[in-house]
């Protein structure tokens, strides 16, 4: 019984990790994508503008941002949290 309460803790405390780290996560690539639209065509990060605006690159970092490192990231942050907590 003991097992299955810490089980349930853990999985709780993950999902709140993650939705942490997801909405970080999105207000920085919001707040990028806003720096990047306002970035001059003639500026060092002018190259890095035209790459932002492709809907592959942008579908990509989605997938990796968000389904790739943002669970990873919040896995290692529980277990973390768990095994101090222990």
């Amino acid at each position: 019984m003991l097992l299955v309460a810490v089980l349930c803790d853990s999985a709780i405390s993950f999902v709140k990790k993650l939705i942490i780290i997801e909405t970080a996560g999105g207000l920085l690539a919001a707040g990028f994508a806003a720096f990047l639209s306002v970035v001059s065509d003639g500026s060092t990060l002018g190259g890095l503008a035209d790459l932002s605006h492709d809907p592959l690159f942008q579908k990509k970092a989605f997938i990796l941002g968000g389904v790739v490192a943002a669970p990873l990231i919040a896995l290692s942050w529980a277990i973390a949290n768990q095994l101090k907590s222990d």
